[in-house]
């Protein structure tokens, strides 16, 4: 199966008594309220701010997009700036319920354009990564893959352009940093010569002011594996995920997932290696701007996403893997898409926790109206959360879910439509919208704990069901800020006593093979 097959997206609101009695039932009932309103009205996707649109005919806005840990800052790719082949980034913060540029436009090398860039943000937002596998002044789809950081409310370069190694390679198809923005993984799943469209990965640090490989290239097992199509790193970079969609290993085009572990500045691959599941499933492909594959933030769950499937009416699905024990084992149901001829997964990013996931489907319908759906592990089954998100159209298609993001809560996503039309022009836009609902869940489903009174004055109870080594409670307030991070050890049973303000807040909680999210109220 060759890459060209998929890579043609341009055809397409009471006055308080006075009594103390009075006043704490109030708050009781108004803490409950709180709870039941973002069940009740906001089960519903509802859109945060304006949408973002290109500003010229044909930009194809929306071709990417990346969003920060805490999903007040977006990351916006325009392939076709202003009529040209050179695209462009902007960013963008929400502020005062609006989304306003931060820095100046970030522009493309020649030859980046033709829908083929691809962003991503580190995790607080402070560094982009500008990818371009089209890049051409070293040989026609060369590549060149840059990072910039912002000073003074300008983007700057932070070190030198990655560049491929030849023409044709696609250098930076794919590419992934991590939290800290200081490790980067570039895929280039077409790597001419010697290689022979095997393809091959690169890793870099930043360090002593330049970029710096780490541990070894990764390439391809055999000719034509394209390795590299879609690429994941974890929040400490310490995990690298590599899909080679076209590797025949089960058969014609199964396609296979490795995953590799820095160990002594080697990259050692961890389990084994997740393959497809029939004859042209190529698992891990995708249409450029997005990625099929993404990484939990410690890089413990993965999901995958394949396009290509409806081969002899196998489904496409998006299907997540934990790693237990030694190897990656599947956690609960495949997800599976609904439309026959859609691109189900070409999109697919995982909140922090790994227990949220958004699946975007831009060909949805045979229309290229595109859809989005967020779903939430719940128990071992994946249950969508809230509507199925799609964007009016005049019927001339806006491959609405060509690319996604996802915040580290689960709850605010980013959606791409690179074909969306205003007034007749194909303009191209980004959308992003919120649903607290997903988080409202108190108790997991079939879960190894409970976790007792909730509500509660700060001070709570966690039992497992057996001794734990290591249980790590991380609580969160609403805007995704960290209030605090306790680990306990050797223990069945964990007293969590903290002087929390009255709110709502969302406590992780990690132990051996479990992580579970749990929304409590604090009185």
């Amino acid at each position: 199966m060759r890459l060209q097959r998929y890579r043609n997206c341009n055809s397409y609101s009471m006055n308080l008594l006075s009594s103390p009695k009075i006043k704490r039932m109030q708050k009781r009932l108004l803490l409950g309220a709180l709870i039941m309103f973002s069940t009740i009205s906001f089960g519903q996707w509802e859109q945060v701010g304006q949408e973002i649109f290109g500003e010229n005919q044909s930009d194809l806005t929306g071709s990417s997009t990346a969003m920060n840990k805490s999903g007040n800052r977006v990351a916006v790719y325009d392939s076709f700036h202003n009529g040209t082949q050179i695209g462009r980034i902007r960013v963008f913060d929400l502020e005062n319920g609006q989304w306003e540029q931060v820095g100046n436009d970030i522009t493309a090398l020649v030859g980046d354009g033709q829908s083929d860039g691809r962003v991503v943000l580190n995790g607080d937002g402070s560094r982009v990564v500008l990818a371009g596998a089209s890049h051409n002044i070293h040989g026609d789809y060369t590549g060149a893959v840059r990072v910039f950081e912002l000073h003074s409310e300008n983007w700057v370069q932070l070190g030198t352009t990655l560049f491929g190694e030849a023409a044709g390679d696609l250098f930076g198809t794919d590419v992934a940093i991590n939290e800290a923005g200081d490790i980067l993984i570039c895929g280039a799943p077409q790597a001419a010569g010697p290689f022979s469209n095997k393809g091959y990965t690169e890793i870099y640090k930043f360090q002593n002011g330049n970029w710096q490989k780490i541990g070894q290239r990764i390439i391809g097992l055999n000719e034509d594996d394209e390795l590299g199509q879609s690429v994941s790193i974890n929040s400490i970079g310490t995990l690298i995920a590599i899909a080679a969609p076209s590797n025949d290993s089960m058969g014609e085009d199964f396609g296979q997932v490795s995953i590799y572990e820095l160990v002594d500045n080697s990259w050692v691959q961890k389990g084994n290696p997740i393959n497809g599941e029939y004859v042209g499933n190529a698992i891990g492909i995708n249409g450029l701007g997005g990625s099929a594959i993404d990484f939990n933030f410690d890089g413990s769950k993965i999901a995958i996403g394949s396009i290509a499937g409806n081969t002899n009416g196998n489904p496409h699905k998006v299907r997540i893997f934990n790693f237990q024990g030694n190897d990656w084992t599947q956690i609960g149901n495949s997800i599976v898409g609904t439309s026959e001829n859609g691109w189900f997964g070409q999109s697919v990013e995982l909140n922090k926790s790994g227990d949220i996931v958004i699946v975007g489907d831009p060909f949805e319908d045979d229309a290229i109206q595109g859809a989005v759906r967020v779903y939430r592990l719940l128990g071992n089954s994946w249950v969508q959360q809230g509507n199925t998100l799609q964007l009016p159209s005049d019927g001339t298609g806006i491959a609405f879910g060509w690319c996604t993001a996802i915040n580290d809560l689960g709850n605010r996503i980013a959606v791409g439509a690179p074909l969306r039309q205003v007034n007749s022009q194909s303009l191209g836009s980004v959308t992003i919208y919120q649903n607290d609902a997903v988080l409202n869940t108190l108790e997991p489903v079939a879960s190894q704990f409970k976790l007792y009174p909730n509500p509660n004055n700060g001070v709570f109870n966690i039992d497992f069901t057996d001794a734990q080594e290591l249980v790590t409670v991380n609580i969160i307030d609403l805007l995704g800020k960290q209030v605090v991070k306790i680990e306990y050890f050797n223990t069945k049973k964990v007293e969590v006593n903290e002087n929390l303000k009255a709110g709502v807040y969302l406590v992780e909680i990690s132990a051996a093979n479990t992580s579970e999210t749990i929304r409590i109220v604090v009185e």
